[in-house]
C-alpha cells in the first residue's frame, strides 16, 4: 500500500511543489499520519499525465518497520530516491559465501588456510589441524548431514550396470560395453539435506566472511 501510495505521490510533482510536498510527506509518515499518502494515491488519476511512472527501483524506498526510525536517511533528489548504506537492505547473497562464512565462525577455517605455514612445524600444524577438523566436521555434519552413497564398504565387490549415472560413480581402469564389474575404492558422500543460516545483514557487508575484530579500549 505505500508503496502504490508513493508512486502515485511522485506523479503529482511539479517542480515548484516538489520540496513542499516531500516535506509534507515525510513529516506526516514520521507522526505515523497516512492520510496524506492515502489522498495521494485517490486524486492522482485527475492530475497532469505527462509525468512517467516510477519504478520500484526510483521511488522512495521507505519500509513500513522504517518508516517512523530511519527517515533521517533518506535522501531525495529531483529524479531519484536513495537509501543510506547504513540502513540494512535485503540481498540475494549467495549460499557459498553464507558457508564460508559460518565455517569461519564456527570452525576458523578460514584463519587456518589463509595463514602462511612455511615456518611451522609439523607438530604445530598438527595441534592447529586437530582442532579444525573436529569443528569443521561437526559444522558439516550439522548443516549437510553427509553419508555415504553407498553402504558397501571399500574393497567389496559392486556390478555397475550401463548408461549409469557418472555423476554417481566414477569409473576408472579398463571399461567395457555392458554391465562393469568393479572394486569399491571409495563409497562416495551425499548430503540428506542442505539447512544454512539465513543471512539478513546490510549491503555493504554482503561478502565479509569474518569481520574486523576489535577490542575496544575504556576512556579514561
Amino acid at each position: 500500500m505505500l508503496w502504490t501510495a508513493l508512486q502515485a505521490f511522485w506523479l503529482t510533482l511539479t517542480h515548484a511543489e516538489f520540496r513542499a510536498k516531500v516535506t509534507s510527506l515525510i513529516q506526516s509518515l514520521a507522526t505515523g499520519n497516512t492520510a496524506s499518502t492515502t489522498s495521494v494515491a485517490s486524486n492522482s488519476a485527475t492530475r497532469n499525465s505527462a509525468y512517467p511512472a516510477v519504478s520500484a527501483e526510483s521511488a522512495v524506498s521507505v519500509n513500513d518497520a522504517d518508516s517512523t526510525t530511519n527517515l533521517t536517511h533518506i535522501t531525495i533528489s529531483a529524479g531519484t530516491a536513495k537509501r543510506d548504506p547504513l540502513v540494512p537492505l535485503t540481498s540475494a547473497r549467495s549460499d557459498a559465501v553464507t558457508l564460508l562464512e559460518t565455517l569461519q565462525r564456527e570452525a576458523r577455517w578460514i584463519d587456518f588456510l589463509m595463514e602462511p605455514l612455511d615456518t611451522a612445524s609439523d607438530s604445530q600444524v598438527g595441534a592447529v589441524a586437530r582442532d579444525i577438523h573436529r569443528d569443521c566436521g561437526r559444522t558439516i555434519s550439522r548443516l549437510f548431514a553427509i553419508t555415504p552413497v553407498t553402504t558397501q564398504e571399500e574393497g567389496e565387490s559392486i556390478a555397475i550396470p550401463a548408461g549409469y549415472d557418472p555423476g554417481l560413480y566414477r569409473v576408472t581402469g579398463k571399461i567395457s560395453g555392458g554391465t562393469i564389474h568393479g572394486t569399491i575404492v571409495h563409497p562416495g558422500w551425499m548430503v540428506t539435506r542442505a539447512e544454512l543460516p539465513k543471512w539478513n545483514g546490510r549491503q555493504t557487508s554482503e561478502m565479509v566472511v569474518a569481520p574486523v575484530e576489535v577490542e575496544a579500549q575504556a576512556h579514561e
